[in-house]
């Protein structure tokens, strides 16, 4: 099923437009609000999209979203849709497991989620943002992947 908010993904549940709906910079920090809420306890991974809505937006939040799209992308396909299909096989995990890739998948959404947040105060208060820095992004996608496979190496 797809709407402008997003689309409900089979196994790996409901995939949110940020850019859905009206988009405005607190349009934006709602539907993580919203998205914080669906994945507070750590059993399901933050997906999300960053494509335009059917609305028109200001330039300055498209440019926003450009920039934010090229830097979360690789979080989105290297973390959370590989968490998001470990949690789709959950039923043969033992407790340990299950308790460890809670915990791995509850950091990945929790400094996603604050990214997003808190490149967009930035962005829309100055009209830029380092956060946003590959430079600054890949360490952090290389050590939430690595420590999914030692998990995942872990517990085979």
């Amino acid at each position: 099923m797809d709407s402008d908010l997003g689309t409900v993904v089979p196994k790996t549940g409901v995939v949110l437009n940020l850019f859905g709906g009206t988009p405005r910079f607190a349009t934006v920090r709602a539907h993580v609000t919203l998205l914080r809420a669906i994945v507070a306890n750590g059993t399901s991974a933050a997906l999300f999209t960053v494509e335009a809505g059917r609305d028109p937006c200001s330039p300055w939040l498209a440019d926003y979203r450009e920039r934010l799209a090229k830097a979360v992308t690789p979080w989105l396909e290297g973390v959370s849709r590989p968490l998001a299909e470990a949690w789709a096989g959950e039923r043969g995990l033992n407790a340990a497991h299950r308790i460890a890739l809670q915990r791995l998948t509850l950091r990945s959404n929790t400094e996603l989620l604050a990214l997003v947040v808190d490149s967009s105060w930035e962005f829309e208060t100055s009209g830029q943002t380092r956060l946003l820095d590959p430079d600054l992004i890949r360490p952090r996608i290389a050590a939430l992947a690595e420590a999914l496979v030692a998990l995942n190496n872990r517990f085979r």
